[in-house]
């Protein structure tokens, strides 16, 4: 008489929609194998199927017991059903293939697509986003949206195959332009620093390159143009509006030219109930004062007309106790 029936492989993993073969071993009860009817059954024939052979069929992802029958006796065979492994993505496409340009405030989504090695599209496939300057441009699930002016690169990753797109950010337009300077008029020789200040629709306000002119080059002309200033040096006496302007808007300042100065300046200092007469040369910046004076008696110097002397008075007590009023010249 069958005294076992066992079914092997005891357990097995299969792919679904795959198929493997059991056999049945029967045996006496003193060990000798036996050869007899078997019938073959699946205990869940949703997720395989056996047939009359021992031939599984797959169908779905589970766990399923498969039983081997003869004699009243049976084996049993458990089948773990994996899923089919997805395709491999071997390469992504965007829905953009050039640089995309964005304003300060502007936001775009693109969409990534997945091909297999034959050139089939794959779908529901997980899509990693990143930005390599999310200050710049930043991106959620393919919707990419301005952050500041500049360049960045959007990266979309399926199963460690990239794609990737240019993006470009571009300044807020410009609203208005003021120049900076504190001096309202040049003297003839003299060279000035003046500064564009640039204020954009986004409320930020900056220093910057602008198209710097002047009305009347004669006056006063360009001399230099830096990123950040524009150096303009006067060249005649009159008057000259000079212009900056960024992108259609323009600013503009009306200067004055003057002749530079030719004279000394004559000065009383008083001090300590005392007066005392000094010179300034107006031509050289690094000069000083020059007492020109002795003691500290002397006041209302005048030059005479040709400026190589100057008349003064000084007021002193003489011994008498009676004052002396004195004109001298020097």
């Amino acid at each position: 008489p069958l005294a076992t029936v066992a079914a092997s492989p005891v357990a097995q993993s299969l792919i679904a929609g795959g198929q493997v073969t059991l056999e049945a071993q029967q045996k006496a009860a003193d060990g000798d194998d036996l050869e007899r009817t078997i019938s073959w059954t699946s205990e869940d024939g949703s997720k395989a199927t056996v047939s009359s052979s021992g031939v599984v069929t797959a169908l779905a992802v589970g766990e399923v017991g498969i039983r081997a029958t003869s004699e009243g006796k049976f084996g049993r065979a458990v089948l773990t059903i994996l899923p089919v492994p997805p395709i491999p993505v071997a390469e992504v496409r965007l829905s953009v293939d050039a640089e995309i340009v964005l304003e300060c405030d502007g936001i775009t989504s693109i969409a990534p697509k997945p091909y297999d090695a034959q050139g089939n599209e794959l779908i529901d496939r997980h899509v990693q986003w990143s930005s390599n300057r999310p200050s710049v441009a930043a991106v959620v699930n393919g919707t990419i949206e301005a952050q500041s002016p500049g360049t960045a690169t959007i990266t979309a990753t399926v199963e460690g195959i990239v794609a990737s797109v240019g993006v470009r950010v571009n300044q807020a337009p410009v609203v208005a332009v003021f120049i900076e300077a504190n001096t309202t008029g040049l003297e003839v020789g003299e060279s000035f620093v003046f500064a564009a200040r640039i204020e954009r629709a986004n409320g930020e306000r900056l220093y910057g390159p602008a198209n710097w002119t002047s009305s009347v080059p004669g006056v006063a002309r360009i001399e230099h143009i830096d990123v950040l200033y524009s150096v303009v040096e006067a060249v005649g006496e009159g008057t000259f509006t000079l212009g900056a302007s960024v992108d259609g808007k323009s600013a503009s300042l009306a200067l004055t030219v003057t002749a530079k100065p030719t004279h000394d300046l004559i000065y009383n200092r008083w001090k300590d109930g005392g007066s005392e007469i000094f010179v300034l040369s107006t031509l050289n910046a690094s000069e000083v004062p020059v007492k020109i004076n002795a003691g500290n008696v002397s006041r209302e110097a005048s030059p005479s007309p040709d400026g190589t002397q100057l008349v003064f008075a000084s007021r002193r007590r003489i011994p008498r106790r009676e004052r002396c009023r004195t004109i001298s010249t020097s």
